[in-house]
């Protein structure tokens, strides 16, 4: 509900645009959390509920790769929420490929910003 909500929003540096459409989508058999499309943007993001290390970072990696060349192509950002926790080494694989990382501070700010019910954890 959140990412249907962005409308040319900025949020740490980031210029959301207005999603056309936002969904789960399987690839392959692999579940991407959430996958946005604007008129020429995507954006995906990945949610855990568990901590995540190094490993996670190169599974969505994976992910992005089984995706159709002209969807690759137009990946603009791709976002790391974390609802626990990440590790040192996930975090610097994450800026290796230059994702973001929003914490669960950062995604509820947002949702108190957007008049939303906050994520407890």
């Amino acid at each position: 509900e959140l990412f249907t909500s962005f409308d040319d929003d900025e949020l740490m540096g980031l210029r959301i645009p207005k999603f056309d459409s936002v969904e789960r989508k399987d690839i392959n058999g692999e579940e991407i959390d959430v996958f946005c499309k604007s008129e020429e943007e995507i954006w995906i993001a990945e949610i855990s509920k568990t901590k995540i290390d190094k490993s996670n970072i190169e599974n969505i990696k994976e992910k992005i790769n089984k995706l159709p060349d002209q969807d690759k192509k137009n990946i603009k950002e791709v976002i790391i929420i974390p609802l626990k926790d990440i590790t040192s080494k996930a975090v610097d694989s994450a800026k290796e490929n230059k994702f973001h990382i929003w914490t669960l501070k950062e995604i509820n700010r947002l949702l108190k910003r957007k008049s939303m019910f906050r994520i407890l954890m």
